[in-house]
């Protein structure tokens, strides 16, 4: 049953078109991922919908009394002088805090965060109480921005499941093509100023877009071959000018006429384009020997590890474990408390920085290329920032006037420029559209040199990833754990080398690897079957809920006997449904369910 309808909406800023004829109706219960490059009018479109703005022509029908939760993409403060469970109870019933101290936990913001004033959170951990809000606030259709910003591996494994577990309708903007994958079920682009909606997730959309582009570039040439064959017939039969010839041209003409014409495909909008050149270096890229660094007293990490020449190892672990100061201190930009690090012969390095430091905010675009590349003269490197997609005036924007994505673009330019035989990457998808993130995948997989990435985007390391380091003081022994596997195979091995897992064969030497193994299969086994269980369980325990609830403000408002059965009956349901989402939220981390 529809909720969402939008008819022929357009929207326009002067002469540029941003939306055109968009039209596409929503199911209850669906999950729709909207996808387009930047720029594409992906925000646009959602306050279009949350009717927080207006558009040139078109309507947007939602079912009466349907209410919308809005994540925003970038979080004002809304409130003031109010504590983090202030903002979560704004949009939540009393009884429902023990479950809302849980899932801001879950997104990670710890107990001790709960009582302190938003204004004293950093702007990561304000979205992340706006996203607990919205989540479990009483809403129908729930509108998502980019909800991924700022979230860890945990934190996205977490809203992966609200969301999947969830039987509410959500509509999510987002570049995380792996987050996508596990929660929605539709998938609407916004291409050329129009829209698409395709049934599945972005995978399924992916393939099914490349195969209908195919089947429609082949049709229309196709058409074209018998157009001109035709055209060809009825000048050859003009020429020879006689009755008959002229009956077949005409007749030939008339066909043509009553052929519908296919269009050719529009071509896609386009997208950055560029390779990594590779500078000639030895087996031995780089060594790192107890590398440890900690403030006042509490150490964030002590690694070791080697890295050879071609590998890809990607840095993995949650906010705040030190990712990104690892790879200042591999780079010179801070320095360690204790441990050494040394990098093999002929070793050059290029270094992306998530905060993009190495820009010179004084200088515009062509300047802060051209003072690297100025042999190539100013055509050759306007060429270059052309394949960035900097184009015309774009070149003369000062850097202080660009956007994230604009200067993360700029900043993989400077690397290309100069070929180095190490790569070190932090989070360089941040502020990147799906079809720059796909280029710069393309690039790095056939760059045969080196590199070290800090990345929480899945679907990139998997992509990517040949080694994996994960840095997690409470799982493993030694804090961190080096895997030379891909991400498919380091989730499947993760948990034997966790500190429970040792303590277990500790306990019981006798036992052999074959009877471990199997235990641990049998028990994976009942534990895949609970969260089957649990899956169901939990919305049908909500559902119960929500009816009692309604009950218990209609017909039983004024019958005290079925109002206290009914009460009782809702406080142990609500109980119980808490210590399901417990179990739920503890097997999912168990099973590696990210």
């Amino acid at each position: 049953m529809s909720i969402l309808t939008v008819n022929n909406v357009c929207l326009s800023y002067g002469v540029s078109d941003v939306l055109k004829n968009i039209s596409f109706s929503v199911n209850e219960g669906e999950k729709v991922g909207i996808i387009g490059a930047n720029g594409a009018g992906k925000t646009s479109l959602l306050n279009i919908i949350s009717g927080t703005a207006q558009s040139n022509s078109g309507t947007v029908n939602i079912r009466k009394g349907t209410k919308i939760g809005f994540l925003r993409q970038h979080v004002n403060d809304y409130y003031e002088n109010c504590t983090v469970l202030d903002v979560i109870s704004s949009t939540l019933r009393e009884e429902y805090k023990t479950k809302a101290e849980g899932v801001l936990k879950s997104l990670g913001i710890p107990t001790e965060l709960h009582h302190l004033p938003l204004d004293t959170l950093s702007g990561g951990q304000k979205t992340r109480v706006a996203l607990a809000s919205v989540m479990m606030g009483d809403f129908d259709i729930i509108i998502l921005d980019e909800p991924t910003n700022h979230l860890d591996v945990e934190s996205l494994t977490s809203l992966e499941n609200m969301v999947r577990l969830s039987k509410k309708t959500f509509l999510i903007v987002s570049h995380d093509r792996y987050f996508l994958d596990r929660t929605t079920t539709h998938t609407l682009e916004i291409e050329n100023c129009e829209c698409a909606m395709y049934s599945g997730g972005y995978s399924v959309f992916s393939e099914k877009k490349r195969k209908l582009r195919e089947d429609a570039l082949k049709h229309y040439n196709l058409q074209q071959k018998e157009i001109a064959r035709i055209e060809a017939f009825i000048a050859n039969q003009r020429k020879w000018n006689r009755e008959r010839n002229i009956i077949a041209a005409e007749s030939r003409m008339k066909a043509l006429d009553r052929m519908e014409k296919l269009s050719k495909p529009k071509n896609a909008p386009k997208s950055i384009s560029f390779g990594f050149n590779a500078k000639e270096s030895g087996e031995d890229v780089l060594s790192v020997r107890e590398l440890s660094k900690g403030y006042n007293g509490n150490e964030l990490f002590k690694v070791s590890f080697e890295l050879k020449k071609g590998q890809r190892l990607f840095i993995l672990g949650s906010n705040g474990c030190g990712k990104s100061t690892l790879l200042k201190i591999l780079t010179g930009r801070e320095i360690q408390n204790s441990g050494t690090f040394e990098y093999g012969y002929n070793q050059e390095i290029g270094y992306y920085d998530q905060e993009m430091q190495n820009l010179d905010e004084e200088n515009t675009v062509l300047e802060e290329v051209y003072e690297i590349c100025g042999d190539m003269g100013i055509t050759k490197t306007r060429s270059l920032l052309a394949s960035f997609n900097f184009l015309g005036d774009d070149v003369f924007k000062p850097i202080s006037a660009l956007s994230g994505g604009e200067r993360a673009r700029l900043s993989i330019c400077k690397m290309v420029l100069a070929e180095k035989s190490l790569i070190i990457l932090d989070e360089p998808t941040n502020h990147l559209d799906i079809p720059s993130r796909e280029i710069l995948e393309t690039a790095l997989s056939e760059y045969s040199g080196t590199v070290l990435c800090v990345s929480h985007d899945r679907y990139f390391i998997k992509s990517l990833a040949t080694h994996i380091l994960e840095i997690n003081k409470n799982a493993y022994e030694t804090s961190f754990h080096y895997f030379a596997e891909n991400y498919e195979r380091y989730l499947n091995l993760r948990q034997s080398f966790f500190k429970e897992e040792f303590a277990q064969v500790k306990e019981k030497p006798a036992n052999s690897a074959y009877e471990n193994a199997k235990k641990q299969r049998n028990q994976k086994q009942r534990d895949e079957k609970r969260f089957k269980l649990l899956e169901k369980l939990i919305p049908e325990t909500e559902e119960k809920i929500k009816f009692l609830e309604e009950k218990i403000s209609t017909e039983y408002a004024t019958d005290y006997v079925k109002l206290e059965e009914a009460t009782t009956e809702k406080d142990s349901l609500e109980e119980s449904l808490l210590e399901l989402l417990e179990e739920y939220y503890t097997l999912s981390e168990s099973l590696g369910d990210f």
